[in-house]
């Protein structure tokens, strides 16, 4: 059974390990702006393999988290 309940960024941060307040957050997405331009968020080389590999597996199987990972793509395609 699937959650309908949407993820938010601060929960995918802390899902990656990262710092999850709205600072490090605005942060993050700075210093990584443009990243994505040319590729998908899985091919960024910003991420440990252990974060890849829920990125991938959230994108792979269209799962609750896919939505906020593909959110966060778009703030790091700009």
């Amino acid at each position: 059974m699937m959650s309908s309940a949407a993820h938010t960024l601060a929960e995918l941060f802390m899902q990656l390990g990262l710092p999850s307040d709205k600072e490090s957050i605005e942060d993050f997405v700075d210093r990584n702006q443009s990243v994505c331009k040319d590729r998908s968020i899985v091919e960024a080389p910003i991420w440990s393999e252990s974060q890849l590999e829920f990125l991938r597996q959230a994108l792979s199987e269209d799962s609750d988290w896919s939505q906020i990972v593909d959110s966060l793509y778009l703030m790091l395609s700009q």
